[in-house]
């Protein structure tokens, strides 16, 4: 924290065997510090008992500490709207606890995770191993037991069914509840056929590269289906959502951050130019190594990071965020 740490990441979902005693001292040492929380609250699921929101808000009442929920739709599964109203009271009440969403149906975890197992996760989770993708196919529990580290792509609702993509869209479109990606690393398949972690710097990626889609097409997810196509969010409120409000959901805790997210004078110049009319986000969870397009020039601090549609490999013009005052 000393050294300029935004928060404490707390994964709370991968961990089930820590206390509410431990995760009450973690909100301490957030107040402490003056920083947030940002917790994978502690299961899923859509039986009893139900995910840990109340556990989090709690936290945040007793101590005063600034709680982040992580991916409010994948945790709350089919549950989301009694999860929203939740932290619909905790808000009015002045609890400080804030949340975000992704625009998929599908998550990325490892398939040993804990939420994945014992006896009943298939009906808490409303899944079963034809749930997990990894690469363009479908799995089997087999790997489940033999490769529990495995990063895959879990399908918590099917966005091809209408019932399922409302729920996804009740967690997206909330007015309090902004966009993140949760962006992960790239994987490959070796000549062995195991999973390896892409730890190279080549651009294009390797075809071979694979990850999940939020990691390349979030933005442009929103931008062309939930404002071009289908109308479900302004062109002004998505722009909030991805950028204003992910700036002041940290900003009382992390000075830079009151200069990002606002077009005016004296703000970092940390600006996209985009085309409505086109951008696109083309990655699928089959191969989701497919750039966005119709993103004409990227501006990072002022500096070129995309220029005419093409990426600058040596942009040197980034600058490390932390919790107090940049020199």
């Amino acid at each position: 924290m000393k050294e300029g740490a935004i928060g404490i990441g707390v994964n709370a979902g991968y961990a089930p065997g820590h206390g509410q005693k431990e995760y009450f001292a973690l909100a301490e040492f957030a107040i402490e510090y003056d920083v947030p929380t940002l917790t994978h609250v502690r299961y899923a699921s859509n039986t009893e008992p139900q995910s840990s929101f109340k556990e989090l808000i709690g936290n945040a009442a007793i101590t005063g500490a600034h709680m982040h929920i992580c991916h409010i739709n994948s945790t709350s599964l089919s549950d989301i709207h009694a999860t929203l109203a939740l932290v619909e009271d905790a808000q009015a009440k002045g609890i400080r606890v804030t949340t975000e969403a992704y625009p998929f149906g599908a998550a990325n975890t490892v398939v040993g995770a804990a939420m994945f197992s014992g006896p009943d996760w298939r009906d808490r989770m409303s899944s079963t191993a034809n749930n997990f993708q990894l690469g363009a196919d479908r799995m089997t529990e087999d790997y489940q037991a033999n490769n529990p580290g495995t990063f895959i792509t879990w399908h918590f609702l099917d966005e091809n069914k209408p019932e399922d993509l409302a729920l996804l869209d009740a967690s997206v479109t909330h007015p309090s509840v902004l966009v993140a990606s949760d962006s992960v690393f790239w994987s490959y398949f070796d000549e062995d056929g195991n999973v390896k972690t892409y730890e190279g710097d080549e651009w294009p990626l390797p075809e071979k590269a694979f990850t999940h889609s939020r990691s390349t097409a979030t933005f442009s997810k929103i931008l062309r289906s939930y404002v071009r196509e289908r109308g479900r969010l302004s062109l002004n409120e998505a722009s909030r959502k991805m950028t204003l409000m992910p700036a002041q959901t940290i900003e009382d805790s992390v000075p830079q951050m009151r200069n990002k997210g606002r077009i005016q004078v004296g703000m970092d110049a940390d600006i996209v130019i985009f085309d409505p009319a086109t951008i696109a986000d083309l990655a699928t969870f089959a191969n989701a190594n497919q750039p966005t397009v119709g993103v004409q020039t990227v501006l990072v601090n002022g500096g070129f990071s995309v220029r005419d549609g093409e990426l600058v490999l040596d942009a040197p013009h980034g600058r490390q965020i932390r919790n107090f005052a940049a020199d």
